[in-house]
């Protein structure tokens, strides 16, 4: 470098006392500088056929995308690490690629773990891979597919298994209960076994009009027949882009949910049980009188006041027509339970500590490409006014991959239950009743 810049010096000397050409300076100098490595190498002996080359070899490879059970996967990204160079795997899941010699390969897809592979001067390729549990959250199930959570554009919530396992229910909808941003679902009964309301993004309609139900791709009526246990993931469709696919069938929402199936992971048959147990109680209360508060408020009721018009001072008397009806007309009977304490707690005989069960057992497998699960739920819950329901549900689930581009299942939820609520005024009318013959024993 010093030799150049002696040159340019040089030159520039010259041109300041010789008037040289602005033009033939600019020559000189590119002459220069494009002789120097020439006559560098000429002084060191080196041959110039040997100097490196900057521009790195290129080679085209292909290759095969499939995943753990050998069926070709469809737009899968393949990315030269660290460029823009890439492609995507077409219905065959086949790809061919321009790559750098030595360049590494990033392959990824949504539902299954990505991965690096080197190419080393290799041009044919056969990846398989391997799914991945963990980004279950990132993927939605919308009514064209499942798409990436980040790629999608519409409204959607999703609420895991694990969460709504977590909640302790025995209804799926009392599991989804505040866990999706709005939507609001309420019960108008505490009974047990009573159904809930659902109202995505409030109401869109003068009827109480429910969403459309999606369960594994067959639309039902309700989910009040799934058990908890069995539910791998469900997914509430709010806004119109989400729920064009269903038309006006999806004014009120869609709610899609997926249950569980059987895994390729396992090889062998595995056997799992989950359940829980828990206890339920009344809550908020009123605080009702006992039996001396309600005496009291007896005797304070039969009182009669009259004030003086010269002191004005009011006087409380109590004739003897209401003093015998204080006594329950004089009886024997109210006395001595005012006397001996002995009250009766109306709210305690129609009430109880409830409480509710879930178990479910599992059965999954897989074998010679046919994954299977079959599932039976338990369900039992003992309401706090003396109400019950219970029920079994049997879920079944065969998946057979007969070729690369051939595959048949089948799915089963079978539901029988039992509610145990007599009418739905049973619980006012006995309070009725008891009020009424309270009243008989205390002459009211």
């Amino acid at each position: 470098m010093k030799s150049i810049k002696t040159s340019i010096f040089y030159l520039n000397w010259n041109t300041n006392r010789f008037s040289v050409p602005k033009a033939l300076l600019v020559y000189s100098c590119s002459l220069g500088i494009a002789c120097f490595p020439l006559s560098a190498l000429a002084e060191n002996g080196t041959n110039p056929d040997s100097f490196p080359s900057t521009q790195q070899e290129n080679r085209i490879i292909k290759g095969k995308i499939i995943d753990e059970k050998g069926e070709t996967l469809i737009g899968v990204s393949i990315l030269v690490k660290g460029t823009t160079i890439g492609t995507v795997t077409d219905f065959d899941g086949n790809f061919s690629l321009e790559v750098p010699k030595n360049g590494t390969l990033v392959i990824s897809y949504v539902g299954y773990k990505s991965q690096e592979i080197k190419v080393s001067g290799r041009t044919d390729f056969a990846i398989t891979l391997a799914s991945d549990n963990k980004l279950l959250d990132e993927i939605v199930v919308v009514g064209y597919g499942v798409v990436k959570k980040s790629d999608l554009t519409g409204s959607v919530g999703s609420v895991k298994s694990e969460t709504i396992a977590a909640k302790g229910s025995t209804s799926v909808m009392e599991s989804l209960q505040g866990q999706v941003a709005g939507v609001n679902i309420s019960q108008s009964s505490s009974r047990a076994g009573d159904g809930f309301k659902i109202q995505i993004r409030g109401k869109s309609s003068l009827n109480e009009a429910e969403p459309l139900y999606v369960i594994d791709g067959v639309v039902c009526d309700n989910m009040d027949f799934l058990n908890p246990m069995d539910i791998e993931k469900v997914d509430v469709l709010k806004d119109a882009s989400s729920t064009a696919i269903y038309g006006s069938r999806a004014t009120n929402g869609v709610v899609m949910i997926t249950t569980k199936k059987g895994s390729s992971d396992e090889s062998k048959a595995t056997v799992s049980y989950d359940g829980y147990y828990g206890v339920k109680t009344v809550a908020n209360m009123p605080d009702f009188m006992d039996g001396d508060s309600f005496l009291n408020w007896r005797f304070w009721r039969y009182l009669e006041s009259s004030m003086d018009a010269n002191t004005g001072q009011t006087t409380w008397n109590m004739t003897d027509a209401n003093y015998e009806n204080f006594w329950g007309g004089g009886s024997p009977v109210i006395k001595s339970m005012y006397q001996n304490k002995n009250y009766i707690d109306w709210t305690d005989l129609v009430t109880r500590t409830g409480s509710q069960q879930n178990h479910f057992v599992n059965i999954t497998g897989n074998a010679k490409n046919i994954s299977y699960r079959v599932g039976l739920g338990y369900q039992d819950e003992k309401g706090v006014l003396y109400d019950g329901y219970n029920r079994w549900n049997l879920k079944g689930a065969v998946d057979h991959k007969i070729s690369d581009k051939v595959s048949a299942g089948f799915s089963t939820n079978m539901a029988t239950s039992l509610k145990e609520s007599g009418s739905n005024y049973s619980v006012i009318i006995r309070l009725s009743n008891d009020t009424h013959y309270a009243r008989i024993l205390l002459g009211g």
